[in-house]
């Protein structure tokens, strides 16, 4: 079968697959479900590329998980990060430098995923970027908004 010319922008046009959720799949004992109800947090003062990222994060969810969750700039993001609940906060180390101190190569970041909090906390607002990018490769990959705790640290 032969497609029209130029057919294949359309496809390319998309950014995340609709309905990709598995509405079966249910969360072990070491994960966590990310549902309605969720907030992602950003500083107040966050980078045209963190609010681009934060935005991209909420489409993907709403888009692919039929996930809705909303989008929050606080003054205090790192007392989000220690307390939060059902929160995804978003930041670099320079806004949590207790989570960030041991990121030194542009585009490294940090992902703590524990019960009712996800923290991505990058090199610099691309690090964080990068981050997000890998929670959305992690929902993929399960088919559904359910991430392991875990702590871990990403270099390219």
């Amino acid at each position: 079968m032969s497609e029209r010319n130029y057919e294949f922008r359309r496809r390319l046009a998309v950014v995340h697959k609709p309905d990709r959720r598995d509405l079966s799949a249910r969360p072990t004992s070491n994960e966590i479900l990310i549902e309605d109800g969720w907030s992602i947090v950003i500083p107040q003062d966050a980078s045209e590329v963190i609010v681009t990222v934060a935005k991209d994060l909420q489409d993907y969810l709403f888009t692919s998980m039929n996930v809705s969750v909303l989008l929050h700039r606080v003054k205090d993001v790192a007392s989000m990060a220690r307390t939060g609940e059902r929160a995804i906060v978003l930041a670099t180390k320079q806004e949590l430098p207790e989570l960030g101190g041991g990121l030194s190569v542009p585009r490294s970041y940090r992902l703590l995923c524990s019960p009712g909090r996800v923290v991505v906390c990058g090199n610099e607002d691309r690090g964080t970027g990068q981050g997000s990018y890998y929670l959305e490769d992690l929902m993929n990959l399960r088919e559904a908004p359910i991430l392991a705790q875990q702590d871990v640290t990403r270099e390219p």
